[in-house]
């Protein structure tokens, strides 16, 4: 979230909000009214990381395929995973083995 000052302002807004809390968790009216009266502001949307992390493994898999020329084994070796995830990660992202990579070395 944006703030608008430097660290130390952000401290001196935690303790302030520490030593004027009433209840058992701080709240916007614990911290200084110059910081809860600014306009709120909405946070960026934010895209799932599991998405994310699923094109980055899928990318890792096929460098390592591809290094390893389709040898499940060897790609195991590469990525540091058993030959057995090796096999489930290549039928839940789909990949065909028996396809040749494009010639520029991008899908299977």
């Amino acid at each position: 979230y944006s703030w608008p000052g430097n660290v130390r302002e952000l401290r001196s807004a935690f303790e302030y909000a520490f030593v004027t809390c009433r209840g058992s968790m701080l709240m916007p009216q614990d911290f200084p009214p110059a910081i809860h009266q600014l306009e709120t502001v909405t946070p960026p949307t934010v895209q799932p990381l599991v998405s994310d992390l699923n094109t980055i493994r899928k990318q890792r898999l096929l460098d390592a395929l591809r290094q390893a020329h389709s040898n499940q084994a060897e790609a195991a070796r590469i990525l540091g995973i058993s030959r057995t995830s090796v096999w489930s990660q290549i039928k839940r992202f789909e990949i065909n083995l028996k396809k040749k990579p494009y010639p520029h070395g991008n899908e299977y």
